[in-house]
């Protein structure tokens, strides 16, 4: 079988779903019988280069060479448009169906971000549409298939589920490397609550900071790694720390190296999302031995099951502050600890990766839907 893959960026293949679409790329590498290329649909120099190349180059590529490959797989969901050239051969991904509330992601609303909501609110769902003509669509969880069913009335049988597979490997990183030193400078005898993600509305970041508010500030500190993803969001969120002198430190871009260390170092992963189509980073969290609290918000039900402390109310800080104090019981963090690795070994990719080759030999997913 020989596959092409369509992902957006080379930029954007350590987070999210293009990071788990990565680790299927790499152990399909290792399976002799199957060949793979990758085409990236959005890179270039400037943001026109990057259109061009979405618009006009990918879709030719396609055109012009489908003939070459059993299966052409879409990385995200805002690439499905690309489907309508062929449906049989090329199959879209819908990581989660995205709901105005992610759409509309400025807290504060300027005349430019009221033009760019409203195009991602004519755009992706429009996109989204496109996806059903195909014969098979790839989601990442339960909850998505639910969600994709209930907006656009899918049948079932078109619909696989393809579980991410998360993996992080121990660190190796320099003791004088800048985020070493960082790290054990922000930590100053600190228990660092740890959170690795965006600051979009639907990932409730503000919530972890009043939490941190009303914790005893001279115990505990946020680290928080990944990208913004809004600016005005961000913001709003620096505001509110520095007008209540919080101990928080935010790390954009950080190595898969960076990422272990925190991950091994911190004193829990907390994840206060209101909607996740999958939730990668708690999975990982608990491959490193760390506890983690979350909500079970979306997919994180499925996804995290008993084995975090579960947060009922994704807006309630007081539920927050009496989890993170629960951590100070050291039989309650090896139970959590044992429970997160159990959990973590469902989404090894050496597991998964027989699942997605199913998937792309027509077979039905392993994953059943309920």
């Amino acid at each position: 079988m020989k596959i092409l893959w369509i992902k957006s960026s080379k930029s954007k293949s350590n987070a999210g779903i293009s990071k788990a679409i990565g680790s299927i790329i790499d152990k399909i590498d290792q399976l002799p019988i199957h060949s793979q290329d990758i085409l990236y649909a959005f890179e270039g120099k400037s943001l026109i280069l990057k259109c061009l190349n979405l618009i006009i180059y990918t879709p030719l590529y396609i055109l012009f060479n489908k003939h070459k490959y059993d299966k052409i797989l879409l990385e995200i969901n805002y690439l499905s448009f690309l489907t309508i050239l062929d449906k049989k051969r090329i199959v879209p991904m819908i990581a989660h169906v995205f709901e105005k509330m992610e759409l509309d992601s400025h807290q504060q609303s300027t005349l430019k971000q009221t033009v760019t909501n409203t195009l991602k609110q004519i755009f992706i769902p429009t996109v989204e549409k496109l996806a059903l003509y195909a014969n098979q669509i790839n989601t990442i969880s339960h909850f998505s298939s639910k969600k994709i069913v209930e907006k656009y009335q899918t049948p079932l049988n078109k619909i696989n589920i393809c579980y991410c597979p998360c993996n992080i490997s121990k660190p190796i990183i320099n003791t004088e490397s800048r985020f070493s030193q960082c790290f054990h400078k922000i930590k100053n005898n600190k228990k660092v609550l740890l959170y690795v993600g965006s600051e979009l509305l639907h990932k409730n970041f503000i919530t972890l900071l009043y939490v941190l508010n009303k914790l005893n500030q001279h115990d505990y500190c946020i680290l928080k790694l990944g990208q913004p993803g809004n600016k005005s969001n961000q913001e709003m969120h620096k505001k509110y720390i520095s007008e209540n002198s919080l101990d928080v430190t935010f790390f954009s871009n950080v190595t898969e190296n960076e990422l272990s260390y925190a991950y091994h170092q911190a004193f829990c992963y907390i994840h206060p999302s209101i909607k996740e189509g999958f939730g990668m980073p708690p999975v990982e969290a608990q491959l490193s031995g760390l506890p983690v609290i979350s909500t079970h918000s979306g997919a994180l039900e499925e996804v995290l099951g008993d084995s975090c402390l579960v947060i009922k109310d994704p807006y309630n800080v007081d539920e927050y502050v009496a989890a993170i104090e629960k951590l100070n019981n050291e039989n309650l963090r090896k139970e959590l600890i044992d429970k997160g690795y159990k959990n973590a070994d469902r989404f090894n990719p050496d597991i998964l990766v027989h699942q997605w080759i199913g998937v792309l030999e027509g077979n039905k997913s392993n994953a059943k839907h309920e």
